[in-house]
């Protein structure tokens, strides 16, 4: 009897360890410890990428499931956000961090950035890097280059 239990306290760590590796989205080493909402991030391309450069100034929304961008007019987008973006936790709540400017937006912040909307087809070619894209979070899309700042 005392053996079995070994084994399934070893399974259960192995079980434990496993799920722990699955998790692909980029946190703060800080973040309190829970689920948090699914955030876009592309993958970094090799040798630079061409960044789309239209003004975006919005609200970031987060919710349970995922973080969007609300636009002026009231539009709800799905961000995909620039390779070194983090998602965390602080005494405020849930935050994403921009990776250039370590400024940290939370639920409502008002921000200012560059970037540029894509159709729910072209999510395919910017490939996130934190998986799949949950069906409450498809798009539209839009992409936020590195470099947002609060307003």
């Amino acid at each position: 009897m005392h053996r079995n239990g070994g084994v399934a306290v070893i399974l259960s760590a192995m079980v434990l360890s496993t799920l722990t590796a699955c998790t692909s989205l980029p946190r703060d080493a800080q973040s309190a410890a829970g689920p948090l909402p699914y955030i876009a991030v592309r993958e970094p391309v090799a040798g630079g990428e061409i960044q789309l450069t239209a003004a975006i100034e919005g609200n970031l929304r987060i919710d349970d499931i995922c973080v969007r961008f609300e636009a002026r007019d009231g539009r709800m987008m799905t961000p995909v956000f620039a390779p070194g973006t983090t998602i965390g936790r602080d005494r405020r709540g849930v935050y994403v961090r921009d990776g250039e400017t370590a400024h940290a937006l939370h639920d409502g912040d008002r921000f200012r950035g560059g970037g540029g909307a894509l159709t729910p087809d072209t999510i395919r070619i910017v490939r996130p890097s934190t998986g799949p894209v949950p069906r409450a979070c498809v798009g539209p899309f839009l992409i936020l280059n590195p470099g947002f700042r609060r307003i």
